[in-house]
Parts: structure tokens; sequence; C-alpha cells
């Protein structure tokens, strides 16, 4: 009996040890399990995070590009406008309304052109241009960004200051508040130096508006760096137009001076002709540049006359028919110099025709009416004007009135009737 229930209890014991065995087994694989799903829910987390991640930059990527893509639109609308500009001033005002459209935080902005330390502001955006214009202010009035403790460097020429408008240690304290009262108040201005060689041509900000959760993204920033890049070399190149433009002027006026001494009578003619004429083709509807071409003509005009014999010229009696004959080959001589240089062709042949008349008894080609070029037809009235109002030689100059039924009785004769009424015009 003891053996049979010996032996029952010793089975009972291994089954127990093989089922205690079992879930023990059981267990270990439910924690490996629970551990393993653990570090699989981990791992799909940190894969969800990183999704987000890429979408978002993905996203900041995209952004990016569409405003790479609209800061290049804008380039090329400025470049291909370039050349309607008129002056700096123009072209920057265009500049800050395609920043102000461009660069998504942006709420406010201004340019201000630096002349010889006056700052003056020439176009807002927000602000009250009237009363910034009407502000007596200079440079030194304004912080350099480079000294701000506020400012945050972004590159050369674009930095970031917050709440700008407390970083005016040096205005007075009456012209702050007309300055303040004039501006909107911001919470982080962007400004972007418009620099050309080592001076401070001018500044472009763009603001946010106080209250504001936005604040300048470094896409944003760069953009605006890049439209800076344009304007500085815009300016540049406007400059070097200008001195260029000034250095020919002096070049012709240096000859034109040399053929006063030459001709004693027709000492500042040629200067008078040049501004008379400008004036009459804005009369008349030309463009600035094509008024300037106008310009042009009138200095040289008479620059054949370099080579008629001063004898002739400045001769107090009647000419003869031969040296009146030499007198009328000046247009003609005129061309021959203009004409070899290309650049020059169209103003020679228009100094070529300056004499002629519109009913074809003019030379040295006897044209008629519109076969003769239209500056020509405009050059040849402001001629006879200066030549009738001013002694010569021979005679005394016509009074005004003489002058003027001069023109108006040869109309559609010698000169082009709608030359003369925009000259009329002028003179009323």
């Amino acid at each position: 009996m003891f053996i049979v229930l010996f032996l029952i209890f010793l089975v009972t014991t291994v089954i127990l040890f093989f089922k205690y065995r079992e879930t023990l087994t059981h267990l270990r694989e439910s924690e490996e399990h629970e551990t393993e799903l653990k570090r699989l829910i981990s791992r799909v987390d940190e894969l969800s995070v990183q999704y987000n991640e890429t979408e978002m930059e993905n996203e900041r990527l995209v952004k990016s590009v569409e405003l790479y893509e609209s800061v290049l639109q804008a380039a090329s609308r400025l470049i291909e406008m370039a050349s309607q500009f008129d002056s700096d001033k123009s072209f920057l005002c265009k500049l800050l309304d395609e920043a102000v459209e461009l660069i998504p935080e942006a709420d406010y902005g201004s340019v201000a052109i630096v002349d010889n330390q006056n700052w003056e502001y020439v176009h807002t955006v927000g602000h009250n241009k009237e009363k910034l214009a009407s502000l007596p202010l200079k440079k030194e009035h304004f912080i350099d960004p480079r000294n701000s403790t506020d400012t945050m460097y972004f590159d050369s020429n674009v930095f970031v200051i917050d709440n700008v408008e407390k970083q005016n240690p040096n205005m007075p304290e009456e012209l702050f508040d007309k300055f303040l009262n004039a501006t909107k108040r911001t919470k982080q201005t962007a400004i972007m130096e418009i620099d050309i060689g080592n001076d401070v041509a001018g500044t472009i900000s763009l603001d946010i508006s106080r209250g504001s959760e936005k604040t300048f993204s470094n896409e944003s920033l760069k953009m605006f760096g890049a439209l800076g890049n344009i304007a500085s070399t815009f300016i540049a190149f406007q400059r070097l137009n200008k001195i260029q433009e000034e250095f020919q002027k002096e070049i012709v006026l240096s000859i034109i001076r040399m053929m006063e001494i030459h001709d004693e009578y027709t000492r500042g003619h040629s200067e008078m002709v040049a501004n008379l004429s400008m004036r009459i083709a804005e009369k008349m509807g030309y463009e600035k540049e094509e008024a300037k071409e106008v310009y042009w003509a009138g200095l040289v005009h008479d620059i054949g006359k370099i080579l008629v014999p001063a004898s002739i010229l400045n001769k107090p009696a009647k000419l003869s028919n031969d040296e009146y004959a030499i007198i009328k080959k000046h247009p003609s001589w005129g061309y021959e110099v203009l004409s070899q240089s290309r650049f020059l062709e169209k103003i020679a042949k228009v100094v070529r025709h300056h004499h002629e008349r519109t009913d074809g008894s003019g030379y040295p080609d006897g044209i008629v009416g519109n076969d003769i070029p239209e500056i020509s037809r405009i050059l040849s009235v402001a001629d006879t004007w200066d030549a009738m109002t001013r002694d010569r030689a021979y005679r005394k100059a016509l009074d005004r009135e003489t002058a003027l039924y001069e023109l108006e009785k040869n109309k559609d004769k010698q000169f082009d009737k709608r030359v003369v009424d925009a000259f009329m015009e002028l003179s009323n």
C-alpha cells in the first residue's frame, strides 16, 4: 500500500513538474513576445516621427522651391523692366513691392536712399511715406546694424533686428517722436543694405508687425538678400552709365568749345539748340531715352563747321555765292565724321539733314516732307529759332514776336507743322 501511494505521489510530482516547466516556458515566451512587441511599437513610433519629420522637410523644401521660383520670376521682371526705370528710386520702389509680395512674413516695408549723408524715404508699404519724406533725416540718425547688440547677422548685407524702433538713440527726441508717428510698430525687421563699393547707397527694410507670431525664416532672408544683390548691381550699372555719359558729354563739349573758338558768333549755340530740341521732342511725346538722343544730335549738329575756314564763318559782310556753297557743306562734313562710328550712324543721318526743308528747297540732298528724319525737322526749328534770336556777324537779332511770326509763316514750307506747333506751345 505504501509503495502504491509512493508511486502515485511520484507520478503526480513528475506531472506537476512538467506542468510547471511548461507554464514557465510559456511565461518566458510571453515575456519575450511582450518585449518584442514593445520593441516593435517603439520602432514604429521612431519611424512615425521620422516620417513626420521627412514630411515636414518635404513641405519646407516645396515651399523653398516655390519661393525660389517666385524670386526668379521677380528678378526676371525687374531685369526686363530695367530699361524703363528712369532713376534708382523708381527701380527700388518696384523692388520693394516685389519683396513685400514675395516674402510671406513681411507686413510692412520701406526704401531709403542715402545721398551725401541725407536719408530720404522714397517708398513705403504700410508706413506713412509722405510724413517720413518730410522729415530732415540724416544717416547718422539711424543705427548701424553691425554695431547693435540686438542684431542677428544673416549674411554680408542682410540683418535682422527685433523692435527696431527702440534702436534710434542718435535721433533727436522731437524728430524721433515724429518718426514714430509716421511708422508702424514692429516685432522684427530685416534690413538689407545696398552697397556700392564701400558706400551704402540705401536700404530696403521689411517689417513684421508687433504682436505677430511670425519670424523671418532663413529661406525668406536668403531670397531677400538675392533681391538686394539685384538692386546693388542695377544701381552700380546706373552710376557707371552716368559716369560714362558725363565723360562722353565732356568730350563732345570740348570739341564744341573748339568749334566755338573757330566760329566766334556761335558760342553757346549748340547747347541752346540741343536743350531746345530735347524740350520740343518731349512736348511731341518722345520717351526720355529718345529725347536724350535728340539732345545729343542737337549738340553735334554743327560739328562739320569746324572744317569751314574761320574767315568765312566770321565774315562781317554778306557771303559770296562761293563762300555760301562752302558753308552749305557743313552738314555733309558732319555726317562724314559721325558716320565713321557705328554707334553714331543714326545721329550722323540726322545731322546730315538738319538744313533740309519740307518743300524740298533745303540742302544737301533736297529731300521733301516725311523723307526728312523727324529729329532733323526738330533740329531745324530749334536751330533757326536760335539763329534768328541772337546777333550774327551781318545782322542784329530779331525780337521774339518777329521770330515767332517767321516760324508760323514758314510752316509746311521750311518747317514741319507738327514741330512748329509743339514749339509754339512751349513758347506760350
